[in-house]
């Protein structure tokens, strides 16, 4: 399908992580030499070390570790999204070339995240080589920052992918039938649901948006899970930034 074209761009942000990692590895290499034997493992509120470990491999390069597994399992799932969502074969013209937007969409969003969070282990890999045995703790802005990013980027990343489909569907003159242009009012970026007239709280999730259940927003107690979910995360960075 011509619509399916072009897929390589969205594999950029996961070059991103790859570039933040290597650069993360080879400053490493670089200073290790010069790090006190002695690294601090952790940080009160107020700046005093909680713990120490010896120098080694594991100690000094930790948190780029994990961000190189994380990176492994988020490109992993994003390399299988089409698989996991192949969609119905009964899907239009019309509908498929949605589905293809909501596979973009979704595998861009994961490599922005992937990226998001090797930034951020990285950054803080490197800010306690900085600091070595002195005192002080990384501070707490850029973790606020990009955590807040990863939160935000999705709907912009979601959106820009709809429009996209809009576009493709124009040039090949599709059209959606009544049922689908129906249904896809109902549906938000990101993969939430909208359905007033559905009091479920959970309904299943969009063809190519993965498997499972999704929040419908539509519904009373969609509305409250969502701020609870919002008061849940955003109160922590909310103090976070208060202390700052």
């Amino acid at each position: 399908m011509a619509a399916q074209q072009g897929r390589t761009r969205l594999w950029v942000p996961y070059l991103l992580a790859l570039l933040i990692l290597g650069a993360a590895y080879t400053w490493g290499a670089v200073i290790y030499d010069q790090l006190p034997e002695m690294l601090p493992t952790g940080w009160g509120p107020d700046g005093e070390v909680r713990g120490w470990t010896e120098k080694s491999f594991g100690s000094v390069f930790t948190p780029v570790i994990i961000g190189s597994g994380m990176f492994i399992l988020i490109a992993s799932l994003g390399a299988m999204v089409p698989a996991m969502s192949p969609g119905s074969p009964d899907l239009t013209a019309w509908g498929r070339t949605r589905l293809e937007a909501a596979h973009r969409s979704t595998i861009e969003y994961l490599g922005w995240v992937t990226a998001l969070i090797t930034l951020l282990l990285g950054w803080l890999n490197m800010e306690t080589w900085r600091m070595g045995d002195g005192p002080g703790s990384p501070s707490m802005w850029m973790v606020l920052v990009i955590l807040v990013a990863i939160f935000i980027i999705g709907g912009p990343v979601y959106r820009s992918h709809q429009r996209w489909a809009d576009r493709i569907a124009e040039r090949l003159g599709l059209r959606p039938t009544p049922e689908e242009a129906a249904e896809d009012a109902l549906w938000l970026p990101m993969g939430l649901h909208n359905d007033p007239e559905n009091p479920a709280m959970m309904v299943p999730k969009r063809e190519g948006y993965g498997i499972g259940t999704t929040v419908n927003v539509g519904s009373r107690k969609g509305r409250v899970a969502i701020v609870v979910f919002a008061v849940v995360v955003l109160a922590p960075l909310l103090l976070i930034a208060l202390s700052l």
